[in-house]
């Protein structure tokens, strides 16, 4: 799937959520990384963003690239997404942390034997002005690992405000 039709896609969706809610999107954020991440065995790792996708809420800033901080207080939707490569054995996971305290959603999966291993996790959070949010990935292999590059799905992340 090219970037264009996931963009279209995501937008969709976003108008869905915003309509079924009856309300409007209010701004959004969506970053990712444009290099490979190397993983630890059984070490969690921030995801260091270098790529601006689109930012109308001005929350993220290369200065501080492993997080996107909320300047306006508001209800969120997060989507974390990571692709990790292949190797069947452990698991892998994507967590959405909240002020380096607290994961606010956690997804993990199985390793998949003989492709990539892709996982997505997502969150409605409210969030006040000041609380930062990371993407973390997490892998069981038994050695490193790498995290795949896609702009357009893997080492990725979206947040969009759509309530005060």
């Amino acid at each position: 799937m090219d970037d264009e039709r996931i963009e279209k896609l995501e937008l969709i969706s976003l108008l869905a959520v915003a309509n079924s809610n009856r309300n409007v999107i209010l701004g959004n954020t969506r970053i990712y990384k444009s290099t490979i991440t190397n993983t630890t065995n059984g070490t969690p790792v921030s995801i260091s963003f270098d790529t601006i996708i689109y930012d109308t809420n001005n929350s993220f800033s290369l200065n501080d690239p492993t997080k996107i901080t909320i300047t306006k207080s508001g209800l969120y939707q997060t989507t974390g997404q990571l692709s990790y490569a292949t190797n069947g054995t452990g698991i892998r996971k994507v967590n959405l942390v909240l002020n380096d305290i607290s994961v606010i959603r956690s997804t993990a999966v199985p390793a998949a034997t003989g492709d990539l291993t892709n996982i997505s996790s997502e969150s409605i959070y409210r969030l006040i002005a000041g609380d930062f949010i990371r993407l973390q990935g997490f892998q069981s292999s038994g050695g490193s690992l790498d995290i795949a590059v896609n702009s357009g799905y893997s080492q990725v992340l979206t947040l969009t405000r759509i309530s005060d």
